[in-house]
């Protein structure tokens, strides 16, 4: 039974391209400018990458997520948690409405 399946031809799918990542839309909400690094291609070499204040740029989409995910905790840690009324939102509450400022839909 094993020589069967050693001899068997196996049957390869054909090739396919990886999708075209799409590019998404990053607001940076504060007057200075946000940079970051992300080591992109993973090999060590982070690249950076600045958003001007109170600018848009488009990155490929998980460029944009990683710039996002950075920028909204560098708005946390500068402008402190959100108040809503007059009750104080919790970090993560707070950090998900930052993230928000930073999504743009064009």
């Amino acid at each position: 039974m094993i020589d069967s399946i050693k001899g068997a031809s196996a049957h390869t799918e054909p090739e396919q391209q990886p999708a075209e990542e799409k590019d998404v839309a990053v607001y940076n909400p504060d007057d200075q400018p946000f940079t970051t690094t992300f080591d992109v291609s993973e090999t060590g070499n982070p690249v950076e990458f600045t958003i001007p204040g109170r600018q848009i740029k488009t990155f490929p989409e998980k460029i944009a997520r990683h710039l996002k995910k950075h920028l909204a905790t560098q708005l946390l840690n500068k402008r402190g948690n959100k108040t809503v009324g007059r009750v104080r939102l919790s970090w993560e509450n707070s950090y998900n409405e930052y993230y928000k400022e930073t999504e743009v839909n064009l």
